[in-house]
């Protein structure tokens, strides 16, 4: 993937395997130590690629992420993305979102209905409060341009035009090198929501981007 990324020219890759939380795939601490250790050796190798270590968190249904503050810290980008829970009320599923964004360590929540085109709905949310909460707290919505997804929907993306201050990114979502080319769709799809260049982060140089992470921690 790192390989790929350079390839492709990028700047910056972010490295997001799931958290600990998730059963089926998620990393323990000692699994992403592992990880980090290979950073180490890639960046050397490809000096020119900034290459994040990041993790995409669990949101729980309270709205509680995967790891310890201390170790949540250790990360250079967060993404917390809801896999479970779906049958909760708007209500419910508002608040966990918005309790995810308060957490300092979260920098973006991922895929934020949660559907599967073709296989399942998305949750309900109070958009509304969820884009203000966005602003509020210093949190990028990503807008997830793999083809089962394309998370931030459109008629979403429209009623965030005019909520000041909204920030998004641009994910690829990749699980293969074959799938970085994603970030096509997810630029359609946000340019079907009408949302300006100027709001994406990752459109920003490297150092402007990790500004907006490190403000959010703060």
């Amino acid at each position: 993937m790192v390989h790929a990324a350079a390839k492709r020219g990028l700047e910056y890759i972010a490295i997001t395997e799931h958290g600990e939380d998730l059963t089926i795939n998620g990393l323990s601490r000692e699994q992403i130590e592992d990880e980090r250790r290979q950073f180490e050796l890639l960046r050397a190798e490809y000096p020119q690629l900034k290459i994040l270590s990041g993790s995409e968190l669990n949101i729980g249904p309270e709205g509680g992420v995967d790891y310890e503050p201390d170790f949540l810290a250790t990360f250079d980008w967060c993404v917390a993305s809801v896999h479970t829970h779906f049958d909760l009320t708007e209500a419910q599923q508002t608040d966990r979102i918005i309790t995810a964004m308060e957490n300092p360590a979260v920098s973006a929540i991922g895929h934020l209905t949660g559907r599967r085109i073709g296989h399942r709905p998305g949750i309900e949310i109070n958009a509304r409060a969820v884009f203000e909460a966005a602003v509020d707290t210093g949190t990028a919505l990503e807008i997830n341009g793999h083809l089962h997804r394309l998370d931030v929907p459109a008629d979403l993306l429209l009623l965030a035009r005019d909520i000041p201050g909204i920030r998004f990114v641009i994910s690829t979502d990749s699980h293969h090198t074959t799938e970085f080319d994603n970030v096509q769709w997810g630029v359609h799809n946000a340019r079907r929501g009408w949302v300006q260049r100027s709001s994406v982060i990752n459109t920003l140089p490297f150092d402007e981007f990790m500004e907006f992470v490190e403000a959010k921690r703060r």
